[in-house]
């Protein structure tokens, strides 16, 4: 991830902002090898399939055990989902890096990350009811979030990036409150969200990333006459941001 937002050559500024793409998930990632470490130390077991059933039979096992294991856990994939305040390495990359690769690495990403979060979920439920609920109100937190500052931005790739992070951060928002009302159906609702808006995310950041390189700017200001310019992008930018809205 970090040598495709790196690397443009003879830019500068590509590298020194693509720094946080290497920092940030490093920490993040950190967090989640820590929290399935912290789980293997417990229980001894690394198949989600074997521990789930032993969660709450193991010799000692306690909550407060589950609830680190899952903070951490959590703390993970809210890194590559990029959510609110995790998400510099996406938004802080997305005017410099080459378009189509902040285009897979926002949309990849996030499907990924959105299915971890999925399959991780048992662990999560089996903490406590608090711990669920917290990473719920943190997620819709984030959410909220990062769509107001969408509407703050001028950078219309950064204000993309946010979108993205608005609607990953609503689908994991959704994914916990599934499990936490033992609806699972409800909880596939919320990968379908971050699934359905993956394409396009990536159809409206190259499409805007099209118009900002014609109209040599990266200012909402001054990219006037889109419509009658680049009909073709124009179009897909407005249907992408319509399956984001949405």
């Amino acid at each position: 991830t970090y040598l495709m937002l790196a690397h443009r050559w003879g830019s500068d500024d590509a590298a020194r902002r693509a720094r946080v793409a290497l920092a940030l998930p490093f920490l993040t990632d950190l967090c989640l090898l820590c929290g399935i470490a912290w789980l293997y130390a417990r229980y001894g077991v690394q198949n989600i399939d074997t521990l789930v059933p032993i969660l709450h039979t193991n010799p000692g096992w306690t909550v407060r055990s589950l609830v680190v294991a899952s903070v951490l856990l959590m703390i993970g994939v809210g890194g590559r989902l990029g959510l609110w305040p995790l998400h510099p390495w996406l938004t802080q990359t997305s005017t410099s890096a080459p378009p189509a690769a902040s285009a897979m690495v926002q949309s990849a990403w996030s499907i990924l990350a959105i299915v971890v979060l999925y399959r991780l979920m048992p662990i999560l439920a089996a903490s406590n009811a608090q711990t669920l609920k917290v990473c719920m109100y943190a997620c819709a937190a984030s959410a909220g979030l990062a769509a107001l500052l969408s509407f703050f931005g001028n950078e219309p790739r950064r204000v993309v990036a946010l979108l993205g992070s608005a609607v990953s951060a609503m689908g994991a928002a959704v994914v916990i409150h599934g499990y936490q009302e033992s609806s699972y159906t409800y909880a596939v609702a919320g990968v379908a969200c971050v699934l359905a808006a993956a394409p396009a995310r990536a159809a409206a950041l190259l499409a805007i990333s099209a118009i900002a390189g014609a109209m040599r700017t990266d200012d909402l200001a001054e990219m006037g006459d889109a419509w009658g310019r680049m009909r073709a992008s124009s179009f897909t930018l407005a249907a992408s941001g319509g399956v984001l809205s949405l």
